[in-house]
C-alpha cells in the first residue's frame, strides 16, 4: 500500500514547508504527525514532473485508508482541508517534537551516545586525505543511529528545531513493511501503523510492537524502549534494556561513544571517510538473503 497518491512526486524542501504550514504539521483530519501526502486534484502535475504543493494535504494512514474505503467522505476531507485539525484553537494542538540544543543522546538498550547536528559548535569538518585527494564530511542536521549495509534504518532530522523521523523496515525476507521519510509515509504495509503520540514514537504490526522510541526534550535524549530492525540477515533487538545483535549483546568502548559524529552503530559495508561511534564490519549474517 502506497500512502503516498503520486508516483515519483517530488517537493523542494520550501513545498514540504508550506504544506506542513498548511496543514498544521499533521493529518487534517485528526493532527497525527505522521502523515502521506494526498493529492486533492486530478492533473496537478506540472511539465516537470513534480506535483503542485497546493493540491497536496497530509493525512495519517487511519484516514488515509478510512478515505480509500469510502468511510471518510471527500466532503468531511474538504472540510478538513478549509480547517486543519492542529489550527483549530478551539481543539487540543498536537505539537511537533522540538529540539532545544545542537546534540541529543540516543540510548539502544544498554548503550547510549551522544550526536551532534550541528557541527559548528563542535568541530568543522572531518578531513580525509588518500592519494593527495581530501574529502570533507559535514555534520548536517540528521542523526543516523542505526545502519545496516549502507541502510539507514533509522534516521533522525532536525530542521527548523523540529525533530522527524525516517525509518526503513523489513520482514525476515528482506520485504519491505514501512518506508517513512521525515514523518512522511512513502510505503507502509497493510498491518503496519505508525504514529506518534505525545513524544513517543511507536511502530507496530497487527498486534505486535515493532518499535517504540521516546523523546526527552528536557534531557535532550531519545530512548529505544523496544526495537526490531532486520535487513541482510542482520537482526538488531531491542529488549529489557540490551541491545543485541544477531543474538550478542554489542560492546561499545567508552573511547567510541565519545566520537563527534552524527552516526552511531554502523554494521556491514560502509562507505569510506564515513566516521561512525561504532563499526561491525564482519558479522555472521542470521541468513544469506539480500535486497
Amino acid at each position: 500500500m502506497v500512502m503516498e497518491q503520486m508516483p515519483g512526486a517530488y517537493f523542494r524542501t520550501t513545498d514540504q514547508r508550506k504544506i506542513a504550514k498548511r496543514c498544521g504539521h499533521g493529518c487534517v483530519i485528526c493532527g497525527q504527525l505522521i502523515t502521506g501526502y494526498y493529492h486533492t486534484r486530478e492533473n496537478a502535475g506540472t511539465r516537470y514532473g513534480r506535483v503542485e504543493a497546493a493540491a497536496t494535504v497530509l493525512l495519517c494512514t487511519q484516514h488515509w485508508r478510512q478515505l480509500r474505503a469510502g468511510i471518510l467522505t471527500q466532503k468531511q476531507l474538504e472540510a478538513a482541508i478549509n480547517a486543519p485539525y492542529n489550527l483549530q484553537k478551539s481543539k487540543a494542538v498536537i505539537k511537533p517534537l522540538t529540539a532545544a540544543t545542537n546534540s541529543l543522546s540516543v540510548t539502544l538498550g544498554h548503550i547510549m551516545f551522544y550526536v551532534n547536528y550541528d557541527f559548528t559548535h563542535t568541530i568543522e569538518s572531518i578531513i580525509h586525505s588518500v592519494n593527495n585527494t581530501s574529502y570533507t564530511y559535514n555534520g548536517g542536521n540528521n542523526l543516523y543511529p542505526l545502519t545496516v549495509d549502507e541502510t539507514k534504518l533509522l534516521a533522525i532530522n532536525i530542521l527548523d528545531k523540529r525533530i522527524s523521523f525516517s525509518l526503513m523496515l523489513y520482514n525476515d525476507y528482506n520485504e519491505l513493511l514501512l518506508n517513512l521519510n521525515r514523518n512522511i509515509v512513502n510505503y507502509v504495509a497493510d498491518n503496519i501503523d505508525c504514529r506518534i503520540s505525545g513524544e513517543t514514537l511507536t511502530v507496530t504490526q497487527a498486534d505486535t510492537e515493532l518499535l517504540q522510541l521516546q523523546y526527552n526534550k528536557e534531557e535532550a535524549g531519545l530512548t529505544f524502549n523496544h526495537a526490531h530492525f532486520q535487513l541482510n540477515g542482520v537482526q538488531c533487538v531491542v529488549s529489557d534494556g540490551i541491545l543485541l545483535v544477531n543474538g550478542a549483546q554489542l560492546s561499545v568502548t567508552t573511547e567510541e561513544l565519545c566520537k563527534p559524529t552524527p552516526f552511531g552503530i554502523v554494521i556491514g559495508a560502509k562507505q569510506e571517510f564515513t566516521p561512525c561511534v561504532t563499526h561491525l564490519e564482519k558479522i555472521s549474517r542470521v541468513h544469506t538473503a539480500t535486497i
